[in-house]
């Protein structure tokens, strides 16, 4: 059994701010890489979640950058799941549009090019799950 002790008293929190951009909006992302990696705590705090409420396992996921038109991106999960029964789901979520000025130049024009970037997500770190106190009781 495990014991998931975080200071958040909603689960739902981190989905309802996961594109929540206000924190960075002064930014300008230099690198594709660099919107993935701002959001890996918040997937990986959902990963745990979902394996803790839901004593589910994670299986794989996919982090998407998509170029939407001159002015706007959007950013989506895909995170796959097997059930304690182990049956297989899906959970997934995209952002609203997010303004594409916050991406350097060279970002912008990657993004039009490929139209769709994909970033494997791969289990949470041990370290994460220590830092989140998910622990063996």
């Amino acid at each position: 059994m495990f014991s998931f002790m975080n200071n958040s008293s909603n689960k739902n929190n981190v989905l309802a701010n996961l594109f929540d951009t206000s924190n960075y909006s002064r930014v300008i992302i230099k690198k594709i890489e660099d919107i993935a990696e701002h959001y890996k705590d918040s997937v990986d705090e959902i990963i745990l979640k979902e394996e803790f409420y839901k004593k589910a396992s994670f299986l794989s996921g996919n982090f998407i950058v998509e170029y939407v038109d001159d002015k706007n991106y959007t950013c989506a999960y895909i995170l796959y799941f097997q059930d304690k029964n182990g049956d297989s789901y899906k959970m997934e979520t995209k952002s609203n549009l997010l303004d594409i000025t916050r991406l350097s130049e060279d970002v912008q024009n990657n993004l039009n090019e490929q139209k769709t970037i994909k970033f494997d997500i791969p289990e949470p770190s041990e370290e994460f799950r220590k830092k989140y106190k998910l622990v063996k009781i």
